[in-house]
C-alpha cells in the first residue's frame, strides 16, 4: 500500500563497502505489517489478513486492529490481533548479483565421481570460490505505520469428531457449514453438537504474574462471607454493635471509648450537652444530632461510643440508642423507628410553576450499613 508524497531522496551514494546507494527522487510512503510467520506465497499471506480490501478497511480507521487467520476459509478459526504502531522508519531495496555455476552433465559428474583426484578434493577439480559482486542499495520511501501481532492468539477449537475406537478423527466442518446452496432438507440431516464460544480467553496480552504468597495472610480478621464490602477493614472505633436478635442490651462502654475521647482532646462541654440529648431521647441518629448540637462528623465519632451503642439490624437500624435502655421492651419507642423512602432522580417532572431543587445525595452503599454511621 503506498501514497504519494513529496519526500525527495539524493541521487546516489557511496558506502564503504563499496556498495552505491541511489535515490527515486520523491518517495512514496508505505505500511509494514510484521507478518508472524514465513511468507512462501504472497497471496496466501494476503488471504490471511482478509485481503487488500480488508487491509484497507483497518488503515482508514486508528483505532481498530488487524486481524489475522491462519485459516481464512474456516468460520471457526480465533485470530490473532496486530495493533498499531507510528513509526519512522526506511524501505531499502538490497540487491546482490550472482553468477549462475554451469551444471555439469551426468557424464561429467560419473567421470569425476571415478577419478582419484576427485575423491582426494584435489586442486585441479576442487571448485572456484565464486566472487562476490558489491551491493545496491536503492532507497524506495518511507514506513510511517506499522502493524505488530505481539499478542497472543487465541485457542483454537478444530471441528473435529472421534471415532468410536478412539483410534482417528474426521473433520465434520461440511456438516456444519453449507458449501454453496444446499436443499431445503439440509437443516433437517442430523449433525453434531458443536458450539464452541466467541472467545476463549478475556486477554490477548501476556501477563507477567508472580505467584506469591501475600505478607501477613494469617493475621487478617476473617470476615463472614454474607457481608457485602469485605475488602475494606473495620476500623477501632470503641463502637458497641447490637443486633436486633441479640439478648441483653449494653449498659456500659468499652473501656477504650473514654480513653479516645481523652486522646482528641475533647471538651467536657460538648459531652456534657450530647448526654442531656440523650436524657431527653433515649433514641437518636447522627445526623439528628450533628443538626440539633452543630457538631462535625468526627467529634460525634468519638463521643457517641461513651453513652450509646449502635443498632445494626432491627427496625431502630442505624441509630444511636442509649446505654442500658432496650427499645425492644418499651412500646413507646415505635415512634423512633426508621422510615426508609427513596426519591427516584429521574421520575415524573412536576411543572415549572412548582419545582423545587432537589437536593443530591449520594447513594448510600452496603460498607454504610455495616459501619456505624
Amino acid at each position: 500500500m503506498s501514497h504519494s508524497s513529496s519526500t525527495t531522496a539524493a541521487a546516489a551514494t557511496t558506502s564503504s563497502n563499496g556498495g552505491t546507494i541511489s535515490g527515486t527522487g520523491k518517495l512514496r510512503q508505505f505500511v509494514c505489517i510484521e507478518y508472524p510467520g514465513l511468507v512462501e506465497n504472497v497471496d496466501n499471506m494476503i488471504n490471511t489478513l482478509g485481503g487488500l480490501e480488508k487491509i484497507s478497511e483497518v488503515y482508514c480507521e486508528d483505532n481498530r486492529r488487524m486481524e489475522l487467520r491462519f485459516r481464512p476459509n474456516d468460520v471457526y478459526c480465533k485470530p490473532t490481533c496486530g495493533e498499531r504502531h507510528n513509526t519512522t522508519a526506511l524501505l531499502l531495496r538490497v540487491v546482490r548479483r550472482r553468477k549462475r555455476r554451469k551444471k555439469r552433465t551426468g557424464e561429467e559428474v560419473d567421470q569425476a565421481a571415478n577419478t582419484e583426484d576427485a575423491v582426494n578434493g584435489s586442486p585441479a577439480m576442487s571448485e572456484q570460490p565464486c566472487q562476490i559482486s558489491p551491493l545496491r542499495t536503492e532507497l524506495v520511501g518511507v514506513v510511517h505505520t506499522t502493524y505488530k501481532f505481539n499478542s497472543l492468539c487465541d485457542f483454537q477449537y478444530l471441528p473435529l469428531v472421534t471415532s468410536e475406537d478412539g483410534m482417528q478423527q474426521t473433520c465434520v466442518y461440511d456438516q456444519l457449514v453449507p458449501q454453496g446452496m444446499e436443499r431445503a432438507d439440509w437443516l433437517n440431516q442430523p449433525a453434531p453438537l458443536y458450539l464452541p464460544p466467541a472467545a476463549f480467553t478475556r486477554m490477548d496480552t501476556p501477563q507477567d504474574y508472580r505467584y506469591r504468597r501475600e505478607k501477613n495472610n494469617e493475621g487478617k480478621m476473617k470476615v463472614p462471607q454474607n457481608i457485602i464490602a469485605r475488602t475494606r477493614q473495620r476500623r477501632t472505633h470503641f463502637t458497641i454493635v447490637h443486633f436486633f436478635k441479640d439478648g441483653e442490651v449494653p449498659k456500659k462502654p468499652l473501656p477504650g471509648a473514654l480513653s479516645q475521647v481523652r486522646i482528641k482532646f475533647m471538651d467536657s462541654n460538648s459531652y456534657q450537652s450530647l448526654k442531656k440529648e440523650f436524657e431527653k431521647r433515649p433514641i437518636w441518629s447522627k445526623n439528628a444530632l450533628r443538626v440539633r448540637l452543630d457538631y462535625k462528623k468526627d467529634k460525634l465519632k468519638y463521643l457517641l461510643p461513651t453513652m450509646s451503642y449502635y443498632f445494626h439490624t432491627g427496625p431502630w437500624r442505624n441509630l444511636w440508642v442509649r446505654l442500658g435502655y432496650d427499645p425492644r421492651k418499651d412500646p413507646k419507642a415505635w415512634i423512633y423507628q426508621t422510615f426508609d423512602f427513596r426519591i427516584r432522580q429521574a421520575g415524573l417532572l412536576l411543572p415549572s410553576d412548582f419545582s423545587l431543587p432537589l437536593c443530591q445525595t449520594s447513594r448510600l452503599c452496603s460498607l454504610t450499613h455495616n459501619l456505624p454511621l
